[in-house]
Order: structure tokens, then C-alpha cells, then sequence
């Protein structure tokens, strides 16, 4: 019944072009989806943690009193940005974890940066991190400096400072480092 008056509302409110509108489904990007495997493969202390089975033999079932399952959950504990930092044509995969295992009730949330090697494996270029606001992160703004090709780039921490990702050449690879 409540549903019938729903479709009755939208039409008498919206019109009825509103009845041919189509819920589409949104996917994660393949790209994203190899990079937090590929992570998730790797001795990163952040790969550990979110690889932990916190919810034992109860997987992905609500815990007493109605809890959410504690495991990492990608759907709610994935934050991600694709960029193309050295323009190669492939892009970047930057991986925010906001996740109160990580993170307790900090506001801001740790991640890692991922690069393509060129041969179609991930490698993990530099830890980030970056401050929550109420309903996303703060955005990842790519600088005009560069080095050997690769695009600095910044983000907004815990103490409201911007944060200054530059990059160096170490053991034949780039990887980069926060500065203030």
C-alpha cells in the first residue's frame, strides 16, 4: 500500500517521465580494485591490519547488540582517487582507509599511495594521510613542481596544515615522502 502511494506521489508531483528513470549501478574502477589486491598482497603494516579477521567465526554478521561486523569492509572503509601523477597515461591509485580499526576516532584517515611499475604490478609509493570532513576527504591537489617527471602533490592533515608530498629517486624507483 505505502508503495503504491509512493509511485502515485511521484507521479502526481514529478510527472510521469519520472517512472522511466533508471537506478544505474556504480562499480569500483578495475584499476582501484587490482591495487588494493595487489596491497593487500604486501607486508604494509596497513595491509595487515585490514587483512585481520577481527569477527572470527561469525564473518560479516552483525555482532551482538547490533554492532556492524569489525573486519575491513571496502564498501565502508575505502576511500580512493585516481591520478595520473607523472603523465604516462596510467593513473596513480591513491587508498584512504578510514576505518576506526586504523584510526579510532581520529579525523584523519591513513593511506598509501600506488604506483604502476609499468608492468602491470602495484608497488606502494609513500604512506598518506588525510582529514575527514563530515561526508568526504579533503581532495588531493596536484602542484605545478615537479621532479624527474613526477607531479608534487598535497593534502590537508590532522592539524589543518597542508601536507607536501615530494618525490625522490631511491633503489632505481620513485617513491615520495610527506614535507612541510
Amino acid at each position: 500500500m505505502k508503495a503504491a502511494l509512493l509511485v502515485l506521489l511521484g507521479i502526481l508531483c514529478c510527472g510521469l517521465p519520472a517512472m522511466a528513470d533508471r537506478g544505474g549501478w556504480a562499480q569500483v574502477p578495475g584499476i582501484v580494485a587490482e591495487a588494493l589486491l595487489a596491497f593487500r598482497q604486501t607486508e604494509h603494516a596497513l595491509a595487515r591490519a585490514i587483512n585481520e579477521n577481527l569477527d572470527g567465526e561469525v564473518l560479516g554478521r552483525l555482532a551482538p547488540r547490533g554492532h556492524l561486523p569489525m573486519n575491513f569492509d571496502a564498501t565502508r572503509h575505502l576511500a580512493w582517487t585516481l591520478l595520473d601523477l607523472n603523465q604516462d597515461g596510467r593513473p596513480e591509485v591513491f587508498l584512504l582507509f578510514p576505518w576506526t580499526s586504523l584510526d579510532g576516532n581520529n579525523e584523519v584517515s591513513m593511506g598509501v599511495l600506488l604506483v604502476d611499475d609499468g608492468r602491470g604490478r602495484w608497488r606502494t609509493a609513500c604512506d598518506i594521510e588525510a582529514k575527514q570532513r563530515l561526508d568526504s576527504f579533503e581532495p588531493v591537489r596536484v602542484l605545478a613542481a615537479r621532479h624527474r617527471g613526477w607531479h608534487e602533490f598535497a593534502i590537508r592533515n590532522e592539524r589543518h596544515r597542508v601536507m607536501r608530498y615530494a618525490w625522490r629517486r631511491e633503489n632505481g624507483r620513485m617513491v615520495c615522502a610527506g614535507q612541510w
